[in-house]
């Protein structure tokens, strides 16, 4: 009878010990997937952010780019209003130049008839000739200016082009950064509600524990 009492006393002393050092374990375990979770958690949430602000920073620098694309479409039509004036402008001084002269023609005219007016019709003559080089000097002036309008057109496409290029290239890294914050959105969602219920575990088995 003693040998049995001492047995069971025996057996059940090893399996208190055995239960307990479970326990220990299994609050190790907890503790440990606790502490991963919550790291875990602390990347994601710092990806997200980082996520979060290169998208708001891409939609910025592809509104910036929206804005001076649509300032030089604007300069390229007024350039465009602008020849049409110059070239209007440009007719009126030839006209005003075949006025002259012709103005010019009637004067040497008069001059070979009227002699005693030779002083007078000289220096009419020279204004005339004047005005015309002055008239010349304008066209060339004006024809210029078209030039340098057209060379200034051409480096407007080239910017154009590469801003639409730009542009481009930003949407899609917009669009990388959103799927990128969805995923990690997702990913801190997970961890945090793995982090919960690890935290849950771990007191239950600590209660258990102590």
């Amino acid at each position: 009878m003693r040998n049995k009492v001492l047995v069971i006393t025996l057996l059940l002393a090893s399996i208190s010990s055995f239960a307990k050092m479970n326990v220990e374990e299994k609050l190790e375990q907890l503790k440990a997937n606790n502490e991963n979770a919550k790291f875990n958690f602390e990347q994601y949430n710092e990806n997200y952010k980082i996520s979060k602000e290169n998208e708001k920073q891409a939609y910025l620098a592809l509104k910036d780019l929206k804005s001076k694309r649509k300032q030089l479409v604007n300069n390229s039509k007024n350039i465009e209003k602008n020849k049409l004036k110059i070239n209007k402008m440009k007719a009126k001084i030839l006209n005003f130049k075949a006025q002259e002269s012709k103005r010019l023609a009637r004067d040497l005219a008069k001059i070979n008839k009227l002699k005693d007016l030779l002083v007078k019709m000289e220096a009419q003559k020279l204004m005339r000739e004047q005005s015309i080089a002055a008239y010349d000097q304008k066209v060339q002036e004006i024809e210029s200016e078209k030039a340098l309008w057209v060379t200034q057109k051409q480096t407007m496409g080239e910017v154009l082009a590469s801003i639409d290029e730009k542009q481009n290239e930003v949407l899609k890294q917009n669009k990388s950064w959103a799927q990128k914050k969805k995923s990690y959105k997702k990913e801190m969602k997970k961890w945090s509600n793995e982090s919960k219920i690890a935290d849950s575990q771990y007191g239950k088995y600590k209660e258990l524990a102590n």
